[in-house]
């Protein structure tokens, strides 16, 4: 699907940035396969690093950390952490870490099973720990509108194959 190039820069110039950054993902999402692994084929780095960055806020907002490491989106909080970095989400990078400390050497395992077993260990102050880090993610009011600058700066990589 083609869009408009003067719809492309509304997007990135106009509105709340929240809307903006969703519309921008729903217009790339067609391109993203099933798994993480087929939406890295199909998504540009700059999309694919939003992309995980919004999976991430996703199932956090849904269920909290414990959510996010349970499902499968889990498997790549390694690469999210580098997501949030490279978006500029330094507080929410900050956070992520916080959480990963809970797991060896600070990596979560991109295997399932061995995250749920370290998991289901964990201390009841990890767990609160974490619900308190939970809040403090949805806490950042600059979330939204560093996506949008972080697509802004790099646009040329953004919605190339459905600009007209």
């Amino acid at each position: 699907m083609k869009i408009a190039r003067s719809f492309f820069r509304r997007l990135l110039d106009e509105g709340e940035p929240i809307e903006s950054v969703h519309q921008l993902q729903a217009l790339w999402a067609p391109r993203a396969g099933g798994s993480i692994e087929q939406q890295r084929l199909g998504l540009s780095t700059i999309e694919f690093a939003v992309h995980l960055v919004l999976l991430y806020l996703g199932d956090v907002g849904n269920g909290g950390h414990l959510q996010f490491l349970l499902n499968p989106g889990g498997a790549h909080a390694n690469e999210i952490l580098a997501s949030l970095k490279r978006t500029g989400l330094t507080v929410q990078a900050s956070i992520l870490t916080q959480v990963c400390a809970a797991f060896p050497k600070g990596l979560v395992p991109e295997n399932e099973r061995e995250r749920r077993r370290l998991i289901s260990a964990l201390s009841e102050s990890t767990l609160a720990q974490w619900d308190e880090l939970d809040q403090r993610l949805y806490a950042q009011a600059d979330t939204w509108s560093s996506l949008r600058t972080y697509l802004r700066a790099n646009e040329t990589e953004v919605l190339a194959p459905e600009l007209e």
